[in-house]
C-alpha cells in the first residue's frame, strides 16, 4: 500500500510493479493499492493495480485495507467515509482495531444453473455477479 500523497501511481511502470510484487524476489503481493485524498472532506480515493502491472477497478480486500490507512493518515474519520474507487465510490468505516467494513452494492438476483451436478448435502447452485467488472490477473 502506497500513499498517493508520496508516490502516485504516474510514478510506477508496470515492470516497477511487477518487481515490488514478485513472489521470492520482491514482496510477494497480488498488487499495489494507491491511497489519497478523495473528491470532497471525508473521502478517500483508492487505486488498484494487480501484481502484473494492469489495472483494476476494484478489489474488496485492497478496499478494506485501505479504509484503514486513510483513517490512518487522516484522510478521513473512522466513522464514515466515502470510498472512490474506479468500480464506483463506496461507503465504508474502520470498525475497531485492524478492523474494517465496507457496504458494497447489492448482489444480483442469483439464476440456476441447470446443467451441474450437485455433491451430497448441496440443494442447489446458482450464479450471481457481486460487481467487481474487471477482475484480478491470474497469479503467476
Amino acid at each position: 500500500m502506497v500513499d498517493a500523497r508520496v508516490s502516485a501511481p504516474g510514478d510506477w511502470t508496470a515492470e516497477d510493479m511487477q518487481a515490488v510484487c514478485a513472489r521470492g524476489t520482491g514482496i510477494g503481493a497480488d498488487g499495489i493499492v494507491f491511497v489519497g485524498p478523495g473528491s470532497h472532506a471525508g473521502a478517500a480515493r483508492m487505486i488498484y493495480y494487480n501484481a502484473d502491472g494492469s489495472h483494476a477497478a476494484m478489489c474488496g480486500n485492497a478496499a478494506l485495507c485501505s479504509t484503514t490507512l486513510a483513517v490512518h493518515l487522516a484522510l478521513s474519520t473512522p466513522e464514515a467515509m466515502d470510498l472512490e474507487t474506479d468500480a464506483g465510490t463506496y461507503k465504508s468505516r474502520a470498525a475497531g482495531v485492524g478492523r474494517a467494513e465496507l457496504n458494497l452494492a447489492a448482489v444480483e438476483r442469483p439464476a440456476a444453473v441447470a446443467a451441474l451436478s450437485l455433491a451430497t448435502g448441496e440443494r442447489q447452485a446458482v450464479l450471481t455477479r457481486v460487481g467487481v467488472a474487471a477482475p484480478h490477473s491470474p497469479r503467476r
